[in-house]
């Protein structure tokens, strides 16, 4: 499947459906911008698009995420930092809350897969005896 930009998709479908360009073009960045928001929203572990997928968060890059951005915050003081700056130490700190809350849920899913999982080798196994 060839990958459309979005003025060339916004073209297509506007041609195919004899509907104007621009409103074409108004709905697909409001689909995409609840996409974007929900992505940056740090709620869910998965995100599902119909007709695109599951998109699931790695534990592995929050992880590392959560190891850098300590290191940055214990390193700064935020009392000597201008008010730009500030902005941005505040934005990261405010995120490091969710992205915790998000990894400890995805360390429970884990360990919730992973008892299943023995479970059913155990089931498997009594069976087979």
């Amino acid at each position: 499947m060839k990958a459309y930009k979005s003025k060339n998709l916004c073209k297509d479908i506007a041609k195919d459906k004899d509907l104007d360009e621009v409103m074409i073009n108004d709905i697909i960045s409001f689909y995409y911008e609840d996409v974007r928001k929900e992505f940056k929203g740090l709620d869910n572990p998965r995100i599902k698009l119909d007709n695109l997928g599951t998109f699931e968060v790695k534990q592995s890059s929050l992880e590392r995420y959560v190891k850098r951005n300590e290191s940055f915050i214990k390193e700064t003081n935020p009392d000597t930092l201008s008010f730009n700056y500030y902005k941005g130490y505040k934005k990261v700190k405010d995120n490091m809350s969710k992205i915790e809350k998000l990894l400890s849920s995805l360390k429970e899913e884990n360990l919730r897969k992973a008892q299943k999982r023995k479970e059913r080798d155990e089931f498997i196994k009594d069976m087979e005896a």
